[in-house]
């Protein structure tokens, strides 16, 4: 399932601002769209976080 950058946010407990500024620093899966339009995986989001626990 795919989600907007609000609702990515929302599951990583972020602002969508702070969303936006990680992607630059950090390699946050996601799929870029047109302009500064981003979609996200749920399931790449979600491994992504267990990684970054271990």
């Amino acid at each position: 399932m795919l989600v907007n950058i609000e609702k990515a946010a929302y599951m990583l407990s972020l602002k969508p601002e702070q969303l936006k500024r990680a992607l630059k620093k950090e390699k946050i899966p996601h799929i870029r769209l047109t302009g500064r339009n981003y979609l996200f995986n749920v399931e790449d989001l979600k491994k992504w976080v267990e990684k970054r626990k271990n």
